[in-house]
């Protein structure tokens, strides 16, 4: 072998050594400032959020995005699907399902909603709702599918929160120091977005009074609780399904949104609120604006 090729085969010998002693492990880039928080890995919501974040990178203006909120469909074969065409109509980040997917919540019942919403062209997140708990009081069929039934992420300049208030009566102690931490952490971004199912109160009573009402969370006080904090920590919005209809307005300082329109059976309300829906939310530096799209 010639001196040249020895000292050739010596110098990229120590190149290598080089890059093996001074390499540092670097994590893998999660969009612009993506992260995500309580999440099952290799569950449905846990994939979903790895197609946003791939599809926030290739954005060519990251800072401006849409997505879609809705709830009640309720293994609705109709409304539900005339929806999901709805959407893919729309350039959005993604759409997240407010809960009540389906009727119970027995495991077979998870199929037909999991082929509808493989149809959409966005990804699709869900929230944890009443009736995923009718015969399995755990959501044990939820999670083995969609994984946590709260959670939290990150985008560009907002946060989401996703909370499991699906029992009606009131979210569980442990639950409720996960989301003063995760609120606090929301306070480094401009937008605060939170998800639950029940509503916190009835906007179809306005006093908000101590009474059993299914039709909101039934602990009222821990309903107040919950009011005072999104308050405290300037909630941009606050998503919530439940209610067959769509309502907004604001509990305390606190806006909130109503959707509950995405194909379960409507209630009996005036045309103002009973129609089915979605809503369609446009986040910019400037501002977030929110739309109404009958169908």
């Amino acid at each position: 072998m010639k001196i040249i090729d020895k000292l050739l085969i010596i110098l990229i010998s120590v190149v290598v050594l080089i890059s093996i002693l001074s390499y540092s492990y670097i994590p893998p880039y999660f969009g612009s400032s993506f992260s995500s928080n309580n999440l099952v890995p290799d569950t449905w919501n846990f994939n979903e959020l790895q197609k946003i974040d791939k599809n926030l990178i290739s954005a060519k203006n990251q800072a401006n995005y849409s997505f879609v909120a809705y709830g009640d469909n309720r293994n609705s074969s109709g409304k539900f699907d005339e929806l999901i065409k709805g959407i893919n109509q729309k350039n959005i980040l993604f759409s997240i399902d407010l809960g009540d997917m389906v009727d119970k919540g027995n495991i077979n019942q998870y199929q037909p909603f999991v082929n509808q919403i493989k149809l959409s062209k966005a990804p699709v997140l869900t929230v944890i709702g009443n009736h995923e708990l009718e015969n399995d009081t755990k959501g044990s069929n939820y999670i083995s599918i969609f994984g946590s039934t709260y959670y939290s992420f990150s985008l560009n300049n907002s946060y989401f929160i996703v909370l499991n208030n699906a029992n009606l009566i009131r979210i569980d102690d442990e639950q409720m120091r996960w989301l003063q931490d995760e609120l606090q952490k929301s306070q480094n971004y401009k937008y605060r977005f939170v998800f639950m199912h029940v509503p916190l109160f009835d906007p179809q009573n306005a006093t908000n009074k101590i009474e059993y009402d299914e039709t909101a969370l039934i602990d009222v006080n821990q309903a107040k609780q919950l009011n005072d904090l999104f308050d405290q920590y300037n909630v941009t919005m606050l998503f919530t399904s439940h209610i067959h209809a769509y309502y907004n307005g604001t509990w305390g300082k606190t806006p909130y949104i109503i959707t509950g329109g995405a194909g379960a059976p409507l209630i009996n309300s005036t045309p103002d609120h009973s129609f089915y829906h979605y809503i369609l939310i446009n986040v910019s530096d400037e501002g977030v604006n929110y739309q109404v799209i009958k169908f």
